[in-house]
C-alpha cells in the first residue's frame, strides 16, 4: 500500500489501471489510422483519455509542482486553440486537441508508474511489428503489387517512425535489471521490431534510431571523452545522411523542394502564421508557382499532390508563425535543462530525442498515433520546477467535477459517433438506392461537416448526381480546404456540365500546374476543348499528352494515349 496524493491505493491495482487506460488510448490511436476504424478510433481515444483523467481526479490531488515545461506547453496549447478556426466542438480536430491536453496532464502525474508506460508502449510496438511482418510476407499491397510493411498505418514511413520510438523503449527496458524471462521476451521483441523497421524502408526511422543510439552511448561516456565523441558522431551522422540521400535521391530531392516551398510560404505571415491546417490548404498553389518557374523537368514529372511539410519546424512556422515556433522550442529545450533522475528518465530522453529527429524529416504531428506521443513523452520527462500549488477538493466539488467530466466522456464521443455514422450511412444509401431522403439528410448535416474535407468531396458528387446547383459551392469549399488536382478536377467537371467552360478550363489548368506529371488534368482539358469545338487547342493538348512521360504508367494512361492516337489519325 502506498499513499498517492490523498488516498491509499495498491501499487498493483494502480499499475493495472494505468496500463489499461493507456492501452486503450494507444490502441485507439492506432485504430484511427485504418480507413474502416478511423472515427471509432478517435472516439475511443477521447473516451480513454477522459476516463484516465477521471481516475486520477478520484485520487484527490492536493498539490501540483508547476514546471517550466508546463508553462510553455499550456501557452502552446492555448495558442493552437486560438489559431484553429472554423471547427465544430464535436469535430475530429477538437477531439485531438482536448485528448493531447488530457494525456499530458495524466502522464504528468504518473512519475511512479513510468515503467508501466514503457512496457505498454513496447507491447504495442511488438504488436505493430508482428502485423508488419505478416503483411510483408503474406499480404502484398494490392495497389503497389509489392510487399510493404506498414502495420495499422496508411504509409510505411510513419509506421517505421512509430516502431523506432517503441524500439528505443524496448531497448531501454533491456538495459534495466530485470528477470531473465522478461529480458528474453524483450530481446525477442527487440529483434522483431528492428526487422520490421528495416522492412518499412523508412529512412527517417533509421536516422532517428541511429541518433538515439549515439545519444545513449554519449550519456554513458566520461565527460572528458564526450567532446571527441560528439565531433565524431556529427561526422558519422553526416555520412549517414549522404548515404540515405544516395539511397533514394529522387525522393530526397522532392523533400528538399517541399522545404524550399514551405520557407516561401512562411515569408507571407512570419509572425503569427496563417492558421492551423493552412499548410494543406495553401501548399499546392505554391507548388504550382514554384514548378512553373523551375526548368527541372524531372522535378515536374515527380511532383505529386502533397499536404505535408516533411519537417515539423517548417510546418509549425507556416501555420503558427514565429510565436508558435518559439513556444514549441520552449517546450522542447526546457526538457533538456533538467538532468535525468534515474534510468527510467534516461530512457524517455532517448525516445524524445528520436522523436525530435523524426520531426526534422517527417510529419509526426500530422499522424494521430505519433502526435499523441508528443504530450505523452513530455508528461513523463522531468523538468525544472518553478513553484508548487496546493489546493484541496471538498467532497462536493469532487463530485461536481467528476460528474461533469463523466458527462463529457459520454456526450462528446456519442455526438461524434452519431454524426459520422449518419453521414456515412446517408452517402451509402444514396449511392445504392438513389434515395432523395438520404440527400436531404446530408443537406441538414452539412453545417456540421462543412470543414471536414474527407466528406465534402463525396457530398459534392452526391449533389452533382442530383443536378443540384449547390454542388458547386460544396466543391468550392472542398477546394478551399484541400486544393489538390483531384478536387480541382471534380470542380472543373461540375462547371463543364453546367456549361461554365471558362471556369472549368481554369480549374483544369490549375490542376495541371500543380502536378505536371499527372495525365488526368490535361486529358480533361482536351475533352473540354473538344466539347467547346476548339479543335486547334484540342490537337495541341493531344500532342502534349502523347509526348508526356507520366510519373506512373497504368492502364488509365495507356487507354488515354490510345484514344488520343486514334483522334490524331482521324483529325
Amino acid at each position: 500500500m502506498t499513499r498517492h496524493r490523498g488516498c491509499y491505493v495498491k501499487n498493483g491495482s494502480l499499475n493495472m489501471v494505468v496500463a489499461m487506460f493507456l492501452g486503450i488510448v494507444l490502441a485507439s490511436t492506432l485504430m484511427s489510422e485504418t480507413s474502416l476504424l478511423s472515427r471509432h478510433g478517435g472516439i475511443a481515444c477521447c473516451m480513454g483519455s477522459l476516463f484516465m483523467l477521471l481516475y486520477f481526479l478520484s485520487l484527490r490531488i492536493y498539490s501540483v509542482s508547476v514546471r517550466v515545461t508546463d508553462l510553455f506547453f499550456f501557452l502552446l496549447w492555448a495558442y493552437i486553440g486560438l489559431r484553429t478556426e472554423g471547427q465544430d466542438f464535436y469535430s475530429y480536430t477538437t477531439g485531438q486537441w482536448i485528448s493531447c491536453l488530457i494525456i499530458y496532464l495524466c502522464c504528468r502525474n504518473m512519475y511512479s508508474y513510468k515503467t508501466t508506460i514503457l512496457y505498454v508502449i513496447s507491447f504495442f510496438g511488438m504488436v505493430e511489428a508482428l502485423t508488419g511482418l505478416f503483411q510483408y510476407f503474406f499480404l502484398p499491397d494490392a495497389d503497389l503489387m509489392v510487399s510493404v510493411a506498414r502495420g495499422s498505418f496508411r504509409n510505411p514511413g510513419p509506421y517505421g517512425c512509430f516502431l523506432c520510438l517503441t524500439l528505443v523503449c524496448t531497448a531501454g527496458l533491456v538495459s534495466l535489471k530485470l528477470k531473465r524471462m522478461i529480458k528474453a521476451v524483450l530481446w525477442l521483441s527487440l529483434g522483431i521490431q528492428l526487422t520490421s523497421i528495416l522492412l518499412s524502408d523508412s529512412r527517417t526511422a533509421w536516422l532517428a534510431l541511429a541518433v538515439a543510439a549515439i545519444y545513449y552511448v554519449g550519456c554513458r561516456m566520461q565527460r572528458k571523452s564526450r567532446l571527441f565523441y560528439f565531433l565524431f558522431s556529427i561526422s558519422g551522422v553526416c555520412l549517414f545522411l549522404i548515404g540515405l540521400y544516395k539511397y533514394k535521391p529522387q525522393s530526397a530531392d522532392a523533400r528538399l523542394f517541399i522545404w524550399q516551398t514551405g520557407i516561401r510560404m512562411f515569408r507571407q505571415s512570419p509572425l503569427v502564421g496563417t492558421g492551423t491546417h493552412s499548410f494543406a490548404a495553401r501548399y499546392m498553389d505554391y507548388q504550382a508557382v514554384e514548378l512553373s518557374d523551375s526548368e527541372d523537368e524531372h522535378l515536374k514529372r515527380q511532383a505529386a499532390n502533397n499536404t505535408y511539410a516533411f519537417n515539423e519546424f517548417i510546418h509549425l512556422s507556416v501555420e503558427w508563425g514565429m510565436i508558435g515556433l518559439i513556444l514549441f522550442f520552449g517546450v522542447v529545450f526546457s526538457v533538456y535543462f533538467h538532468r535525468a533522475r534515474d534510468g527510467i528518465d534516461r530512457i524517455f530522453y532517448y525516445v524524445f530525442t528520436a522523436y525530435m529527429v523524426i520531426c526534422c524529416f517527417s510529419y509526426p504531428l500530422e499522424v494521430w498515433p505519433l502526435s499523441l506521443c508528443f504530450p505523452l513523452l513530455l508528461g513523463c520527462l522531468p523538468g525544472v520546477a518553478l513553484m508548487k500549488l496546493r489546493y484541496s477538493f471538498s467532497l462536493q466539488k469532487q463530485r461536481i467535477l467528476f460528474g461533469t467530466l463523466l458527462c463529457l466522456c459520454l456526450l462528446y464521443p456519442y455526438n461524434h459517433y452519431v454524426l459520422h455514422h449518419c453521414i456515412v450511412s446517408c452517402i451509402d444509401t444514396f449511392y445504392h438506392t438513389g434515395s432523395p431522403n438520404a440527400a436531404n439528410e446530408l443537406r441538414r448535416l452539412y453545417p456540421r461537416f462543412m470543414n471536414e474535407k474527407e466528406h465534402l468531396l463525396t457530398y459534392g458528387k452526391v449533389l452533382h448526381l442530383q443536378s443540384d446547383t449547390a454542388c458547386v459551392l460544396v466543391l468550392q469549399q472542398c477546394v478551399a480546404l484541400n486544393p489538390t488536382s483531384e478536387t480541382l478536377c471534380a470542380l472543373g467537371e461540375t462547371y463543364q456540365c453546367r456549361g461554365q467552360y471558362r471556369q472549368a478550363e481554369q480549374c483544369f489548368m490549375r490542376a495541371a500546374a500543380m502536378v505536371p506529371g499527372y495525365i488526368t488534368p490535361p486529358y480533361l482539358l482536351f475533352r473540354l476543348y473538344r466539347t467547346c469545338g476548339e479543335e486547334a487547342k484540342a490537337r495541341a493538348k493531344a500532342c502534349y499528352i502523347l509526348g508526356m512521360k507520366p510519373k506512373v504508367v497504368n492502364s488509365l494512361v495507356l487507354d488515354i494515349k490510345r484514344e488520343l492516337k486514334e483522334y490524331m489519325k482521324n483529325s
